[in-house]
């Protein structure tokens, strides 16, 4: 890619400018940089520094490819079930994989450009600055104050899309593509080992022993590894506030035990509902269970839910937070403010990092913020997910709900709620290729139950109590901490037409875009 990530940019503007300065000033400097760059969470998504139009595509789609295009806009499921039936010839795979790739290239290009061209206007405002700041007026100033902190948060935005949501939402397209092309041929082979029995010397196929199993040993220390950790997230307020509705808070823990009971998990499990419309839900070590608002909003029906519960509990049950930070040689999740910016300035978190950077100094403030840059350095490993996939699933299956409801929450995340809107989901739960096939196969092999669970009336009525919540209250936009000093007055950054739920090739775009399927 032609641009360096945004946090590779930053820390050699940064550390060029301010070489020599003492380490304090240093680190408020650096946040006050940030906090300009975290301005535009509040106000949406923005395409553009200008009021341009969204990035063309790489030429118009080729007639052949046109079915081909319409296919990958079903959902996963759809695809399952339709594969077998639906015939495509070598050269249109071979040609709407070359498609994928030039419209992606392209539309990133587009993007990168655009934090080129803002990098250039910031660079040359503030030498502006520099060189007549004994001439200009105080107003003059203000105004050039302010056109370089809406063009830090635009370039925010534009590095996010190049750097995350795009390569997400073309992950997804090959994801189907490839399910079109190999997936009839693997479910006949998947189909014959269950006939012939051989399926049960799979990875954990021993279902039947499922809470006796130790899957990975020593999940009992990690509860005093990761126990300080969990209360510093609190006690520094990293995390969103913790829901206070009753209902909707007893009924997540009620879905979580009835998992947790039905798992390989071995110590006790604590469920945290967080009171945030982020889209997601995440685990540590020890047994912590954290499930933000969001997600009980986004899924559709109580098995979905259960699936993404088993999957988290998987990750516990795994002891993939011990792993990840073993791997990542960090020992702890706790970070002070110097090491905090010496891993930013010099690029150490990568795009990932200036990507939750801004989020969660946005939405949380910035105490303590050096712990979930650690916990997002560790990373997401495609290993550990599909592990997570398959137990999870598992043990949904176990507590008697339907095991397919996770796929049915991908499906849904994609094709209707759009890849931005569903960005820190996907982030963490990447879509690809076999991801996709092995959920799909552990499906097939988990023996069908007669009444398998889709949906309660506890469920039902946990959804309207969350309208009734949520109909008597306002998102509110987080004080800026104190400590943190940005230009007042300079009013919201400029907005662009795109809306949050629209999907992505409406950014893209295609030349001659065929449409989605609904």
């Amino acid at each position: 890619m032609g641009a360096l990530p945004l946090a590779s940019q930053a820390a050699r503007y940064t550390s060029n400018r301010y070489n020599g300065l003492r380490r304090r000033e240093l680190i408020s400097r650096l946040l006050r940089w940030s906090w300009a760059l975290a301005a535009l969470a509040v106000v949406g998504l923005t395409v553009s520094a200008a009021a341009g139009q969204p990035a063309q595509s790489s030429g118009r789609l080729p007639g052949d490819l046109v079915p081909v295009w319409r296919t990958i806009h079903h959902s996963y499921d759809w695809i399952f079930k339709n594969a077998s039936h639906i015939h495509y010839s070598q050269a249109q795979y071979t040609g709407m994989e070359q498609y994928l790739k030039e419209s992606q290239d392209k539309c990133i290009k587009h993007f990168q450009n655009q934090i080129h061209s803002s990098n250039n206007t910031i660079l040359t405002s503030e030498k502006y600055l520099q060189k007549n700041t004994a001439h200009i007026t105080s107003s003059r100033r203000h105004t050039v104050h302010c056109k370089i902190q809406n063009l830090r948060a635009v370039r925010v935005q534009d590095a996010v899309m190049a750097q995350h949501a795009l390569p997400i939402a073309y992950e997804n397209y090959n994801a189907k593509l490839k399910l079109l092309e190999y997936w009839p041929a693997q479910r006949a082979k998947v189909a014959a080992e269950i006939r012939a029995g051989t399926y049960k010397d799979w990875k954990w196929g021993n279902i039947q022993d499922i809470g006796e199993r130790v899957i990975y040993p020593g999940q009992h220390t990690d509860i005093k590894r990761f126990a300080p950790a969990v209360h510093q997230l609190f006690s520094q307020h990293m995390l969103p506030p913790l829901m206070k509705d009753p209902q909707i808070v007893h009924y997540v823990k009620t879905v979580a035990y009835r998992i947790a009971a039905h798992s390989d998990l071995h110590i006790p499990l604590h469920v945290y509902v967080l009171d945030s419309k982020t889209i997601n839900a995440f685990s540590i070590g020890g047994g912590y269970l954290f499930v933000y608002r969001g997600l009980l909003g986004a899924v559709q029906d109580e098995d979905e839910l259960a699936g993404v519960i088993g999957h988290e509990t998987a990750h516990i049950v795994c002891r993939h937070s011990f792993r990840k930070m073993r791997e990542s040689q960090i020992a702890s999740l706790a970070m002070d403010a110097a090491q905090f910016a010496g891993i930013f300035l010099t690029g150490g978190v990568s795009s990932i990092g200036a990507y939750y950077l801004e989020q969660y100094a946005m939405e949380y403030g910035y105490e303590g913020l050096g712990m979930l840059i650690n916990l997002k350095l560790l990373g997401v490993s495609r290993k550990y997910e599909l592990e997570a996939d398959h137990l999870g699933m598992q043990y949904a299956w176990n507590a008697g709900y339907d095991p397919s409801g996770f796929i049915r929450l991908f499906s849904w995340m994609a094709n209707k709620l759009g890849y931005v809107d569903s960005l820190d989901w996907f982030y963490d739960h990447p879509p690809f290729y076999e991801r996709m096939v092995r959920s799909e196969e552990q499906i097939m092999y988990l023996p069908k139950k007669p009444d398998e669970v889709i949906n309660t009336s506890a469920f039902v009525k946990m959804k309207k109590e969350l309208a009734r919540y949520m109909a008597n209250r306002k998102e509110a936009v987080p004080p800026i901490p104190k400590h943190l000093v940005i230009e007042p007055g300079c009013g919201a950054p400029p907005k662009h037409h795109y809306k949050m739920s629209h999907m992505i090739e409406t950014l893209c775009g295609t030349a001659n875009n065929p449409g989605k399927v609904d």
